[in-house]
Parts: C-alpha cells; structure tokens; sequence
C-alpha cells in the first residue's frame, strides 16, 4: 500500500480547494474518503478534526463546527459527529459548561491509523450493513466521474453490490434483464451521485461516462426513455429540467426496493431571496458626484421617470426590442451605488426590490440556477397589478455575472448555465434592473454589452471632499475642511459612520473638541485608498 501520513496531507488538501464543490471533487479527498470509507459529512468532520490534532489534543466542539459550516450545515454537522461519536473514530475528551463546548479528540487507534496508513486499524462495523456499503458506493461513484475508477471497474463494483444483497431477484422484477441490464450500472451511478451530492445528477455528466458519442446518445436516449422502457413504465428515474438542462434524480419507487433503509436527503428549503423597499420609506438625501457621472446619473433618473419610461416602452416594442432597462454601477465601497438606487426609487415612485447576488449560490447542483430564476419570477408576479414597475437591484452582482468558465469541468459547466440563464433573462427582461459591483472587470463581455448605462463612481475628489464635510460637520472651524479633505481619504459612507460616533459622544461626554475628534477618527481611515485629484468622484450634480 502507498505510504501515506494523511494527519500531514490533509492540510494540503484543504489549502488547494477554495470552496466545497472543489474540496469534494479533489483527488486528495477522494483518495481519503477511499481509505476512511465513511460518508461525504463524516469525512469532512474527520479530516478537520484530524488538521487541528496536529497542533493540540482536540476542539472544542464550537470551534470544529465553525471550521466545518463552508461544506456542511450544523444540522449536519451534529448528526455525523454523533455517527462518529457512536461508532468509535472520536471521543469527547471532558465536558464543560464553557462557551465553546467540550472537547473532541480522534481516538488513539485511529490517529495511528491514519498516520501510518494502516487501513486495518480503523474501526469496523461488527456486522454486515448495507449504509456502510452504500457509503463505499458513493465514493465509487465519485471516482468514477473524476476518472480514478475505470468504467469497466464500476460495472464489475456494481455487480458485485447486486450478488452480495441478492438484488437480482428485484432487477428482474423491474424488467432490468437482458437489453436493458446496462441501466443498473448509470442508475446505480446517478444513485451513487445523489447520495454523495444529496441532489440531482446533470444528464451531460452521466452521458459523457457513459456513452461514447453524439449517434450513440441519441439511440441511447431514445432506448432508456421512450414510453416503452422499464425506467419510464416502472418510474425509476426522475428527469428534471431548467432552461434546457436536464439532470437525473432515481425515483423513491426505485430507492425503497434498492434501498429500503437509505434516505437520501431533500434540497434546502426555498429562500426568500428579495427583500422589498417602498418608495414612501426612503428618506431623501441629496447626492454629490462628479460632472460626468452627474450627467449619466441624472440621464438614469429622467428616464426613470414613469411618463419617460412609458414611452421607452412603447418604442422598444415599436421596433420589436425588448422593453427592459439595464444600468450597471460599479465603484469602491461607500462611493454611494446603494443609495443613488435608493433615491432613484424615490423619485420615480418606484419600489425597491434588492437582491443580495450572494446569496443565491448554493452547493446543491441546480440550486443556484433555480435560485436565480426564481428572482425574476418574483419580480414579474410583483410587477404585475404596480402602477410602475419596480426596481430590481442586484446588490455585489460580480458573485454571478462573472466570465464564462471551461466546459470540462464541473464547475465551469455550472457557472456556463448560469450564464446562460441570466442572459436568457436580461433579453426578456421588462422593467428596470441596476447590478452593482466592486469590481467591473470580472463581469463576462456579454452581460456589458447588455447594459444601457454603466456608471462608474470613484472615491471623492479634495473638492467633492470639502462639500461633504461641510454638509455633514457645519460646525467645523472653516481652515479644516480643505485640511482635511486634503490629507485624508473618506467617502461619503465613512463621514456617516464618523457621524454616528459623533452622536454616541456626544450623548456619553459633555466637553471634547469637534474638530479634534473628526481628525482622530479621519486619521484611522485605511491609507492605501488612492488619491483622486481629477473631476470623477463626489461632485455636486450640475444637472
């Protein structure tokens, strides 16, 4: 056996995969999931734990959750502690009624184990069971699709799992014999996918494992899903579809014969992904921005207007274009994206629908598709029956705007579907949508060609400076708004937050100098914003 000390890779491991979809599909973990042979969660809980075992005797168990919840929920979480607890990988060192709760260490035998790679020495089940075989299943089918498993390999596991729990008696019931015997091995594979996943299985993955051609998919297609073939009659397969991508789910029908003690658990519930602002909530706070972006600004807000933007509407459709009104504002923290949202909402009597892009992406494949999808559809129903059509904003909009990936990967496939969704909706879009960002230059080119209007804000120019200090500090001595402008670097959001403190001190100590306070704080401001002398920044709208 290679010689491996899994206690030092680890680490590497964790350190080489940013985010969940990758760590699961590294060769790394796989090769460890292959070695521990326990669950995905499990897995991930043993490895953490086996990281911080390096440095000390355990965790505590709130800090092992905290290092835990980028790839598993906390619901999670305690239910494979609690597997681990009760089936002897771990121990709870001490209990404590501390904070950060008591101790969790890897037992002695299995901290050898995986030192010296020593697969016999970690624990076994005492009898046969199916979940742990299930377990290994999963971990197969994981290999297979990063290609450490052979598919000739796969077939020979599959029959094996088949011969050993005397499942051929029920494949024959379900008419898996003969010309339809190759469906055990992709359905066993999409099986082997939920579980490690907990979701569906794109149909594009299962296709290019298993067929060898574009000819051999379509006879292929036409062989497993024509109304005549067992997986359709017998409702073993569930085909789901979004935007033209389809994946695969195998039926409960089929699980409860396969499976009958298994449960692959369900997709998070729906999440409310828009939070709705009224136009009669916003208070009214006057804007400071450099002549040009005034100019594009002020353009946006005529065109906002409900009796401009009715004709907008009337001449799209005239020429057959779509209706929908697409602005893009980018610009550092603070430089006032959110509220120039704000303030257009109010003017033009238009209610505010943000959506915090962020929160849309989701570990479960098709989740964040459907999350995005479900937006728009949120918007349409609210729009229908409004006098004027609200405002959609996606707030941090870089999280899913971004270029184009590689159709070889997973991933890359995945971001390419969103791609495609968005685009599909911003050409059928009716109503307003503004994206705001930090950073512009990670947006794919398709979507900037798509927008009407993009704005770009900057930090406060020394003049845009001085009218902001003088609008919200009026009583500072008159040589320190051009002092100060000049020597420190603030946005507009930076003086509201020095304002707030203000007040706090001004409620809890009665003498102190105003001016030697503002430079206090003006001076613990970050230092490598850069300087701004030009015209862009915060300049009062000449429009």
């Amino acid at each position: 056996m290679e010689n491996r000390n899994w206690l030092k890779e680890l680490n590497q491991i964790f350190k080489q995969n940013n985010n969940e979809i990758e760590f699961m599909e590294s060769e790394g973990f796989l090769a460890f999931m292959n070695f521990v042979c326990l669950p995905p969660p499990a897995a991930i809980i043993l490895a953490k734990l086996s990281i911080t075992s390096r440095r000390t005797k355990g965790a505590r168990t709130r800090a092992l959750i905290s290092d835990c919840l980028n790839y598993l929920s906390k619901e999670t979480f305690n239910d494979y502690l609690d597997f681990l607890l009760n089936n002897g990988w771990v121990e709870t060192k001490c209990q404590t009624t501390c904070a950060s709760g008591e101790m969790i260490a890897i037992k002695p035998e299995v901290t050898y184990a995986l030192k010296t790679n020593n697969q016999n020495a970690l624990p076994k089940s005492e009898k046969q069971d199916i979940k742990n075989d299930i377990t290994s299943l999963s971990i197969k089918a994981a290999s297979l699709r990063r290609g450490l498993v052979s598919l000739s390999d796969w077939k020979i596991h599959c029959e094996n799992y088949v011969t050993q729990y005397n499942l051929q008696i029920h494949l024959n019931e379900l008419g898996l014999v003969n010309e339809y015997a190759e469906a055990v091995y992709f359905l066993t594979y999409i099986l082997g996918i939920c579980i490690y996943e907990n979701n569906n299985v794109p149909s594009e993955q299962v296709y290019s494992i298993f067929i060898k051609d574009q000819l051999n998919k379509f006879f292929w297609s036409q062989k497993y899903f024509s109304s005549d073939s067992p997986l359709i009659e017998q409702k073993l397969i569930e085909v789901h579809e979004l935007y033209g991508d389809e994946s695969f789910s195998v039926s409960d029908g089929w699980m409860k014969i396969f499976l009958p003690e298994y449960k692959v658990k369900q997709s998070p519930k729906k999440l409310k992904l828009t939070s709705r602002l009224k136009h009669s909530a916003i208070e009214e706070r006057e804007l400071i921005y450099s002549a040009e972006n005034g100019f594009m600004l002020n353009s946006i807000e005529k065109i906002a207007n409900p009796e401009k933007f009715a004709e907008y509407e009337s001449r799209m459709e005239q020429i057959g274009e779509s209706k929908g009104l697409a602005i893009l504002i980018s610009g550092d923290p603070g430089t006032g994206k959110t509220e120039f949202c704000k303030q257009l909402c109010r003017k033009s009597l238009r209610d505010l629908f943000v959506f915090e892009a962020a929160v849309a992406r989701s570990k479960w494949y098709g989740e964040t598709e459907r999350n995005i999808k479900q937006v728009f559809d949120e918007y349409r129903n609210s729009s229908n029956g409004m006098s004027h059509k609200p405002i959609l904003l996606f707030n941090e909009a870089d999280s899913i705007f971004s270029a184009r990936g590689s159709n070889k990967t997973a991933i890359g496939q995945v971001e390419n579907v969103i791609q495609t969704i968005l685009l599909t909706e911003l050409e059928q879009f009716e109503g307003i949508l503004i994206a705001t960002t930090n950073r512009p230059e990670t947006f794919d080119k398709a979507f900037i060609r798509r927008f009407h209007f993009h704005v770009d804000l900057q930090e406060p120019s020394i003049e845009s400076k001085i009218i902001l200090l003088k609008q919200m500090f009026p009583l500072l001595n008159a040589s320190n708004y051009s002092e100060f402008s000049s020597n420190f670097q603030f946005t507009g959001a930076d003086l509201i937050n020095i304002k707030k403190k203000l007040i706090i001190q001004e409620i809890i100590q009665e003498n102190f100098l105003l001016d030697d306070f503002i430079e206090k704080e003006l001076q613990a401001m970050p230092k490598n914003k850069s300087q701004h002398n030009s015209k862009i920044g915060y300049l009062k709208s000449q429009a």
